[in-house]
């Protein structure tokens, strides 16, 4: 009988040893599942924002008139028929503007936003302008590497594969054991770390000052006046107390000339007033990030008034993670769509 007893005992206790893990794997597994549930929840609602966000922007782009390099954020629509020349400019001048200088600013507290002008980028799909050369300098490149640099880009993005002199194609490539060039345009700054040899010209320090500046467009002509300050120290090497004028200067007004930039830098400009653009362009980069994530998601816009079906398209996206040794000032603008 004792036995007996003993036993039950011993078979309850099991039990309960194994009830006691069965709880505690089910008591684990529902708390991961719940931690999954809500960081899907959380990376959706964020999702949502950031399209909400861009929504937005696309709107205010379309729907608000531009200076030189910003957007003119109207509190009422205007029609600027009703107004004298100047008494429009004196109507302009007192709205709130989003500016294109790639600028940070708040969306409903939730989104980090900003939006460059791409004609005030360097074009990676352009070697042979000297902005690129000159923005590789600007980094620490040498002047042997920049010519090396430009011929194997040239090589990656031309239709041939004839190479140039320091150049590479599917030989080099094979060679390397690596993927062939794409022998067609870059569609993001992130597929120029797949050339060959990429990783000797260009530290992870350098990348990181480098590629802010960089954009896939081709260039048609530069604008000082939509050009980051990095941009202009580059474009003007060892000229920092002439780049601070300029940027104070076209605050004010819109630097029209190589002969007014030249002026007011006092260093020649490598461009001719041909070359020049005074207007912000019709395509822009824009960044999203959700307020408290490092993921930023950057989309290149282009305005398009006569499209059959929108007023805009979106012609490449990618995304980077922001470095934890970034520091950013975000703006808050007052615009009832902007705010929460």
């Amino acid at each position: 009988m004792t036995n007996g007893r003993g036993f039950v005992l011993v078979a309850v206790l099991w039990s309960l040893a194994g009830l006691s893990l069965l709880s505690a794997y089910i008591a684990t597994t529902v708390e991961q599942d719940v931690v999954h549930a809500i960081g899907a929840k959380d990376r959706l609602a964020a999702d949502l924002a950031k399209r909400s966000a861009e929504q937005t922007l696309l709107y205010l782009l379309s729907a608000n008139p531009q200076d030189h390099k910003s957007v003119v954020l109207m509190d009422e629509q205007k029609f600027a028929e009703r107004y004298s020349e100047s008494g429009f400019k004196r109507l302009l001048s007192s709205q709130e503007r989003l500016g294109l200088l790639a600028d940070k600013y708040d969306y409903r507290e939730v989104v980090v936003f900003s939006l460059q002008d791409e004609s005030g980028l360097v074009s990676i799909n352009s070697p042979q302008v000297p902005l690129l050369a000159a923005a590789l300098r600007y980094v620490g490149m040498g002047e042997y590497d920049i010519s090396v640099f430009n011929s194997r880009l040239g090589d990656y993005i031309d239709a041939d594969h004839r190479a140039r002199l320091n150049g590479a194609e599917y030989f080099e490539y094979r060679q390397a054991e690596l993927p062939g060039p794409a022998n067609q345009l870059l569609l993001t700054p992130a597929e120029l770390q797949l050339m060959l040899g990429f990783d000797e010209f260009i530290s992870p320090e350098q990348w990181l000052l480098l590629r802010p500046m960089l954009s896939v467009r081709q260039s048609v002509g530069v604008n000082v006046n939509l050009m980051s300050e990095a941009v202009l120290l580059a474009l003007f090497s060892g000229a920092s107390s002439g780049v601070e004028r300029l940027l104070v200067e076209r605050e004010s007004r819109v630097l029209r000339t190589r002969a007014q930039i030249e002026t007011v830098v006092g260093k020649p400009l490598p461009f001719d007033d041909a070359e020049l653009r005074i207007q912000p362009s019709a395509n822009y980069r824009l960044e999203l990030r959700a307020d408290g994530n490092r993921q930023v998601q950057v989309k290149g816009l282009a305005l398009t008034p006569f499209g059959e079906k929108a007023p805009w398209r979106f012609d490449y996206e990618y995304k980077y993670y922001q470095t934890d040794s970034v520091t950013e000032e975000v703006r808050a603008l007052s615009a009832s769509l902007l705010q929460k």
